[in-house]
């Protein structure tokens, strides 16, 4: 119903936690998803950390995912160097493959809030309504002590005027 875009992301739930999948190829991790989903309540599709991030490639990981590990929602992050991460593409090429996991009906998109406008923009038109986005900021160069950081306005960036489910700071 989701890949047909008859239904909606899933809700957030409270107290819900996720597995991050690091692996450079998803098919080595398959005999292990059955463990690994034991109470887990979603997978995090690490894909700045894949082999092969060709878009035919991505579609079949995350299809294999969807086939293995069926009562898990899946997150596609893709993490930029300067977000901690290893993908190193333009913003269009981010966008796109952002687009390909929307298609391929991932639940979330955990996109970086501090990436231009324009590419914050087609990630949420690609997303839709059946995909849910989680508005990430990272700083790993200081953690903010006192009043030197507002919180509430990271927050409110985060949360994208209203269209990420789910607002993440770290």
């Amino acid at each position: 119903r989701r890949v047909l875009g008859l239904a909606g992301p899933p809700s957030p739930r409270p107290n819900s936690f996720f597995v991050s999948l690091t692996q450079p190829r998803v098919t080595d991790l398959v005999p292990l998803l059955p463990e690994v989903c034991l109470g887990c309540d979603a997978l995090e599709l690490r894909a700045d950390l894949l082999a092969d991030i060709s878009p035919a490639s991505l579609a079949a990981d995350i299809a294999l995912l969807r086939r293995h590990a069926p009562g898990c929602a899946l997150i596609f992050t893709l993490r930029g160097t300067s977000e901690g991460g290893k993908f190193a593409g333009k913003d269009a090429d981010y966008a796109n493959l952002c687009a390909i996991a929307a298609r391929a009906a991932v639940d979330f998109i955990d996109v970086e809030v501090d990436r231009p406008q324009a590419t914050l923009d087609a990630v949420l038109a690609a997303a839709g309504t059946t995909t849910a986005i989680i508005g990430s900021h990272h700083d790993f160069h200081r953690t903010p002590t006192g009043g030197e950081l507002d919180l509430d306005a990271l927050m409110r960036k985060c949360a994208l005027g209203g269209k990420a489910a789910i607002a993440k700071l770290v």
